[in-house]
């Protein structure tokens, strides 16, 4: 009986102990000490079921006196931030480039990754290609389709849970035109399908209970097609300008978000199973002081909270910051942040967790590694200012569609090289997650006016001021003092951050210099 309590007690505090290192935020920054250089934003993210929190693509460039080659990273940390891969993955004939696009994990544990291949020089011909990899960022198969894809940006993969995977991809040769195919762990492609209207790539996509899955492409249509594609169920016709985001609840209702026109901002329709329409919502957006419609925007995730409401989290490509917003069930808006880090990706993880991955500036730091809970206020971020508004319904138009079964193209082996990069600086925390809250008690401590200035900025904080560091939109400081009037006048015209920490946090405010 003492033996079978005493493992009882041992296995609930190890569990326990398992939870606590599992739910802990982090925020921590690193520095590459070699040519290399993240040349974009974080492109993909995917969850790893083991101790590795989270693998992520980035798109990278290197430069060393010969190349100039574009390839990619392969960066994995664990639940606490801790750096455990950063792989350089490229061509292994160094007249070509790779570009990824998309990551997910597979049932056998290993990555797979869609990605682009083309010349250096010549015809800009890009061919699509698929990538294995282990947990260990080892190389186990790489394969490209003997077609032209265009850019490939669109390139998606979803596992189907059935032992296939399914990859989408264009082909110039058939219309532009997306090819719909499988693909099972090992690299063996089967069942090609033409999708019957040119340059309409998938969005995202939801893997149903029922043998089939949901997409929605980016002419807005949210389609359900049979997991072995061999045919299209339903499609619904949100056209406007654009889909561009959406996921199945677990009640079976649908949100999602649908550019009405070019450079409005996005509208939210929550309909039901049958695509009956519950609500519909525009949410605009100003980032701090400069008004910013969605017009290059992007969506990292749309998810259920644990509270039973929705996260959304957006990438406005324009203003270089994501916007984390939180609604209910009925499209009211509880809450919005707009996080500090420029060119960032996000992803859910479980529960109420997402995880980041930012660029800062190539100065002193290259990349940034965040985990959040989605019902917390950090103290690096600043409140956002959002209007919702209700907007007619939009007309949904039922269509047919059909997939046209095509040959198989060939199908070469891809020789890539992969190498360890050693030299990453861990520059530890950069934000004081400590502090977060689950209310914006800094959205009313901290004030800056006036905003845009010319001249003096004014701060009026409740708390003593202990620091205020001013950097500019590339991350490099430009000022610092214990000042409660900050002078810009000798400052260029644009948008500076004010990192403002008080005896209470930190606060991040957004002032236009004008």
């Amino acid at each position: 009986m003492y033996i079978t309590m005493k493992a009882y007690y041992l296995t609930t505090l190890l569990l326990i102990a398992c939870f606590s290192t599992w739910a802990q935020d982090f925020s921590k920054h690193f520095f590459i000490n070699d040519t290399t250089r993240l040349y974009q934003d974080g492109l993909s993210i995917t969850m790893d079921t083991n101790e590795i929190t989270s693998v992520i693509l980035s798109n990278d460039q290197v430069t060393d006196g010969i190349l100039n080659q574009f390839y990619f990273h392969f960066i994995q940390s664990d639940n606490l931030g801790n750096l455990q891969q950063f792989i350089h993955v490229r061509m292994a004939d160094t007249a070509y480039n790779i570009e990824p696009h998309h990551i997910i994990k597979l049932e056998n544990n290993s990555f797979l990754i869609s990605a682009t291949t083309r010349p250096k020089y010549g015809p800009a011909i890009s061919q699509p290609v698929l990538i294995n990899m282990g947990q260990n960022g080892s190389l186990n198969w790489s394969k490209k389709l003997d077609v032209d894809c265009g850019n490939g940006s669109n390139n998606r993969l979803l596992d189907l849970g059935n032992g296939n995977i399914l990859f989408v991809y264009h082909d110039f040769a058939e219309g532009f035109r997306p090819i719909y195919c499988l693909v099972d762990e090992n690299g063996n492609f089967s069942n090609f399908n033409r999708f019957p209207w040119p340059s309409v790539m998938p969005r995202g996509f939801h893997l149903n209970d029922d043998g089939t899955f949901d997409v929605l492409t980016t002419y807005g249509d949210l389609l359900n097609i049979d997991t072995d594609l061999s045919a299209i169920n339903s499609n619904r016709k949100y056209f406007k300008q654009g889909g561009d985001f959406f996921n199945r609840l677990s009640n079976g209702n649908y949100l999602i978000a649908i550019m009405q026109a070019f450079g409005e901002d996005p509208v939210f329709i929550m309909t039901d199973a049958q695509g009956n329409v519950l609500w519909s919502k525009q949410i605009s957006t100003t980032f701090g002081p400069v008004p910013t419609n969605y017009i290059t925007y992007n969506f990292d995730y749309i998810e259920e909270t644990t509270d039973g409401n929705i996260a959304i989290g957006v990438w406005d490509m324009f203003a270089k910051r994501h916007n984390y917003l939180i609604l209910d069930m009925e499209g009211n808006l509880l809450s919005s942040r707009v996080g500090n880090n420029i060119l960032s990706h996000a992803t859910h993880l479980q529960g109420d967790e997402m995880y980041i991955l930012s660029l800062a500036d190539m100065l002193s730091v290259n990349f940034i590694l965040e985990k959040r809970q989605y019902n917390k206020f950090y103290p690096c971020d600043y409140p956002g200012t959002n209007t919702v508004t209700d907007v007619d319904p939009m007309v949904v138009t039922p269509d047919s569609a059909s997939l046209f079964p095509i040959a198989s193209p060939t199908v070469l082996d891809v020789a890539l090289t992969a190498q360890t990069v050693a030299n990453v600086v861990d520059f530890g925390p950069l934000c004081d997650f400590s502090t977060a809250s689950t209310s914006d008690e800094t959205a009313v401590e901290i004030h800056v006016y006036p905003n845009p200035s010319n001249g003096i900025v004014h701060i009026e904080s409740e708390t003593e001021i202990l620091q205020v560091v001013v950097r500019n939109m590339t991350g490099q400081e430009v000022s610092v003092s214990r000042d409660n009037h900050i002078d810009l006048s000798g400052f260029e015209n644009g948008i500076y951050l004010l990192t403002i920490t008080t005896t209470h946090g930190s606060s991040v405010q957004k002032v236009l210099k004008n």
